[in-house]
């Protein structure tokens, strides 16, 4: 049969590709039509499969046109001094318009599954992506409140189990927790002592003071979850010796804090820590709004439930005569509970 592309073959005998598998361009197919009329043409090209399909025969419908055209001019013009007849040559030209059209389709389906390996995403793909980035980000900023919702609801709960704890521990061992004078004897040996004054002094987050022995009172009486263990040498912080709040911040306990109006008693406090203190702000005036309503306050000045700016906070950025500044979107309070 001889080499696919070395071959050569009297053009108006039988089609070269059909005895050799090579593909006849079209264009040198009407060549080879052209030199049947008795025209000085050169021979047709012989192209691969692969090179005709980088040619561009590719559509069914270029090539029905261009057989069409092909088997006019051989029913029309074939002379029979080449030994084929109108019909024969009628057969024989249809015959290759038929190998070609099998040859391309089988190329254009090699060259469009590699054009569809190489390509990057299409434009329905990126917009699908981008709609669902969008829909993400739109659940995403729609659900922020409820999870800040939640949040505030969980701090307003931890707060009703430290006041219970509290009122427990008194009636079991007669001391308010980090005040009990014999915690290290009954509560285990790593339990500080308080004074047994009634009061529970110090600052929240000095380790030897009786407001941070509140905590591990309570939590080695089984009273509330451990608040996280305080490595010896270590600062306390939050989720380190003294629990930590879900909105942020945490809570310490404080002993008649200073206020106007008064607050006498012990006080919970929620805030961001602040050296030894935890008076730093943590909440949004909003935010505070939402808890005074959850816990059935509406006064943030009085009642057992206080609202205050944070130290760090500029002056009525919480409070703006005596009520809170909504408008004020940045944390600026801080929020103390009565035990």
């Amino acid at each position: 049969m001889g080499d696919r592309y070395s071959q050569t073959c009297h053009p108006c005998s039988l089609p070269c590709h059909l005895r050799a598998g090579t593909l006849l361009s079209w264009k040198n197919f009407e060549t080879h039509s052209s030199w049947c009329l008795g025209g000085n043409v050169p021979s047709p090209t012989l192209v691969t499969p692969a090179e005709a399909g980088a040619q561009g025969i590719k559509r069914d419908l270029s090539i029905t046109q261009n057989c069409a055209a092909a088997i006019f001019r051989m029913w029309l013009w074939a002379p029979a001094s080449a030994g084929v007849t109108r019909v024969g040559a009628w057969i024989i030209t249809l015959g290759a318009c038929c190998s070609t059209h099998n040859y391309a389709k089988e190329d254009n389906k090699k060259v469009n599954n590699r054009q569809t390996d190489e390509q990057g995403f299409s434009l329905i793909e990126i917009s699908l992506a981008l709609l669902l980035i969008g829909m993400l980000i739109s659940a995403v900023l729609k659900s922020a409140p409820l999870i800040e919702a939640v949040q505030l609801r969980a701090v307003v709960k931890n707060v009703d189990s430290y006041r219970m704890a509290t009122q427990l521990f008194v009636e079991k061992y007669g001391h308010l927790p980090g005040d009990y004078p014999k915690a290290s004897q009954t509560l285990g040996p790593l339990a500080q002592n308080g004074n047994g004054n009634g009061r529970v002094e110090g600052a929240g987050l000095d380790p030897h003071g009786e407001a941070f022995c509140f905590w591990q009172h309570l939590s080695s009486a089984g009273l509330i979850p451990h608040p996280g263990t305080l490595t010896p040498g270590e600062t306390p912080a939050f989720g380190h010796g003294l629990p930590k709040a879900r909105i942020g911040g945490g809570f310490t306990v404080v002993d008649n804090p200073p206020s106007v109006p008064a607050m006498p008693g012990l006080w919970i406090l929620l805030g961001e820590q602040n050296g030894i203190l935890n008076n730093h702000a943590s909440l949004t005036p909003s935010q505070a709004r939402q808890i005074l309503d959850l816990c059935g306050e509406a006064d943030p000045l009085h009642g057992s439930l206080r609202v205050m700016e944070g130290m760090d906070a500029p002056p009525q950025s919480c409070l703006h005569h005596g009520q809170l500044n909504l408008a004020q979107q940045a944390a600026t309070c801080i929020v103390y509970f009565k035990v």
